[in-house]
């Protein structure tokens, strides 16, 4: 109830929240045994993050040490939600993030590993290590060669275009231009996830679209008479057909 009037109150919610210490209210409940309450604690940090952040972040270093010790998906609905309020501290924190980023790709890569979890444990997944991407590239580009496959294929699964799917590009794209020679074996798996997106939505996104643009004709560039002999040949006829209609006309 408390998440659903989040998110209707939105940033009217801060005077809730000051008359009623709702960030202690939420720490303990993400300790509580029952599962459905801590599922429902981490959705509604989440919401608290993206509407009341100069209030909730005083509290967010004892409930980001939460969510990561919640990354567990034996307890799938827990779990995800823990993986979506990470994403959304993230946003808000901003270079802030940067101390934890190693926990958290450390957290979140078993999860994006194993494809067989449930659609949304994934997608929550990618869109938070995206969004700590967005916020620290240079410190997540070293560790690229280790998430970048896995995280590229759980984007191209997301089938909904939404702003945290674009949240989640932004951050792959700044992460392969701070390290792009770690990213050109997996080229193909770039691709995929850049053509997931429908061209009318990627084109309402002109930003992104730019961003993504730029990105991959430096990779053509740098791969030079390659990239047309044989990254392009190597991809499905149709994923060659949607890059090059969708970035290279």
């Amino acid at each position: 109830m408390l998440s659903a009037m989040a998110d209707t109150m939105q940033s009217q919610l801060s005077p809730l929240i000051q008359q009623h210490d709702l960030a202690t209210v939420v720490l303990a409940a993400m300790q509580d045994q029952c599962e459905d309450v801590r599922r429902a604690a981490f959705a509604l940090c989440g919401d608290l993050a993206r509407f009341s952040w100069p209030l909730l972040q005083p509290s967010v270093q004892p409930m980001l040490s939460l969510m990561l010790s919640h990354l567990d998906p034996y307890y799938v609905a827990v779990c995800a939600n823990a993986a979506w309020a990470i994403g959304e501290v993230a946003m808000k924190a901003g270079a802030g993030i940067e101390p934890a980023a190693g926990e958290i790709l450390s957290r979140l890569l078993p999860i994006l590993n194993e494809p067989r979890y449930k659609r949304e444990l994934l997608e929550n997944a990618a869109i938070a290590l995206g969004r700590v991407c967005a916020q620290c590239p240079a410190a997540m580009a070293p560790h690229m060669g280790s998430f970048l496959e896995p995280l590229c294929c759980a984007l191209r699964n997301i089938d909904k275009d939404h702003s945290e799917k674009a949240d989640a590009f932004v951050g792959l794209i700044a992460v392969l231009n701070a390290n792009p020679e770690a990213a050109v074996p997996k080229l193909g798996y770039i691709c995929e996830a850049m053509a997931s997106w429908r061209p009318q939505n990627l084109r309402r996104r002109a930003e992104l679209l730019l961003a993504a643009k730029t990105l991959l004709h430096s990779f053509k560039s740098a791969l030079g008479p390659s990239w047309d002999a044989q990254l392009l040949p190597s991809l499905h006829p149709k994923l060659a057909e949607t890059i090059v209609g969708l970035f290279f006309t």
